[in-house]
């Protein structure tokens, strides 16, 4: 058996992608401390989105790394 790091790393990152949509964030419902350097809500909801923008393209890169390594062969 070869060693596909690509497909491993795109694998990874659709499970991490899966593990965010999962965790439902709504920003009505969130509560934040009264803290100074406390994050607020929203800056919160835009890195989760973030997130899965960036680990959507890693999934994808990974999988078409993994297609033409392949096809090569």
């Amino acid at each position: 058996m070869k060693n596909n790091s690509a497909a491993m790393f795109a694998t990874v990152a659709l499970v991490g992608l899966g593990a965010l949509l999962l965790s439902f964030f709504d920003t009505g419902t969130c509560v934040v401390p009264d803290a100074d350097n406390f994050i607020s809500c929203q800056e919160i909801a835009d890195q989760r989105v973030w997130a899965a923008w960036i680990l959507g393209a890693i999934f994808v890169g990974g999988l078409l790394v993994s297609i033409t390594r392949k096809k090569r062969r």
